[in-house]
């Protein structure tokens, strides 16, 4: 399966970071699937989990639907350590939205799933200019 999406960027907003890849999505392609039904709205969240082993500033990807019970949520990986790392320096976390782009579910269960990272136009030089 191979789907492109073309989602509009909101008013006001534009890309801070574009097409990357999800770390460790394929350690959590379980929680993938069981999001990710047949004509569902799926939204996606970013949270920072600063007790993650592997990385302090890790920021892990969170996939929700409405459920016959309830949201079905569930994390799906992680933004690349670098994109992170920069993120965390800009405190702009919280004002960050990500809109899907590829998705590709391979006969062996291989995903791939791509995104760009959306902010506030207003915040772009605050976002560009952290070291």
């Amino acid at each position: 399966m191979k789907e492109y999406f073309n989602f509009e960027i909101p008013e006001n907003f534009r890309v801070y970071e574009k097409e990357f890849g999800i770390e460790g999505i394929q350690d959590k392609k379980d929680n993938f699937m069981k999001v990710l039904k047949k004509d569902a709205v799926v939204a996606f969240t970013l949270r920072a989990d600063p007790t993650n082993p592997n990385d302090p500033n890790a920021i892990a990807i969170f996939a929700k639907r409405k459920g016959f019970f309830g949201q079905v949520e569930r994390p799906i990986g992680y933004l690349p350590k670098k994109i992170s790392s920069h993120i965390l320096k800009t405190e702009l976390l919280s004002f960050l939205m990500i809109r899907p782009r590829k998705l590709y579910i391979g006969d062996d269960n291989y995903i791939g799933f791509s995104f760009d990272i959306l902010g506030r136009k207003d915040t772009f030089k605050q976002y560009k200019n952290a070291s």
